[in-house]
């Protein structure tokens, strides 16, 4: 994937379902960076000599997931939504112990009921799994 210095994944918002790739190429540079922190490598604080990172590339989806901007690509899903970001707040806040993003979570809107069967998810509570799989840590 490419990460310009702005944040945006030009590869994905090329695509008619540009938030949906955006945040499953984003959720898998999260998991690419919890793998590499096992062998001692941080990509979560990683910036290449031109600006870009995994966090600007999540700091850039904020205004999005918030609704404080409207999404000016292509997306045709009906079954997405920026609910479906709650486990990279949480992955961020606690990769960034920032106390910020942990309170963006209740921002968000809930995650469409047909996003979870649509991803093999049961149909509960996003918050459920986000807890179980990601547990909140505590910072300032």
């Amino acid at each position: 994937t490419a990460l310009p210095i702005f944040g945006q994944m030009p590869l994905e918002e090329n695509r008619t379902n540009a938030a949906s790739y955006s945040c499953m190429n984003l959720r898998a540079l999260f998991n690419l960076a919890d793998l590499a922190s096992y062998s001692g490598i941080e990509l979560f604080n990683y910036t290449t000599p031109d600006g870009c990172s995994i966090r600007r590339a999540f700091e850039f989806m904020i205004p999005y997931a918030l609704g404080k901007q409207s999404w000016p690509f292509d997306e045709i899903n009906k079954n997405f939504s920026w609910g479906s970001m709650i486990d990279l707040f949480r992955r961020a806040a606690n990769a960034y112990q920032s106390a910020e993003y942990e309170q963006m979570i209740s921002l968000l809107p809930k995650p469409n009921r047909n996003f979870f069967e649509s991803v093999g998810l049961p149909d509960e509570d996003d918050k459920y799994f986000t807890n179980m799989l990601y547990p909140k840590q505590f910072y300032d």
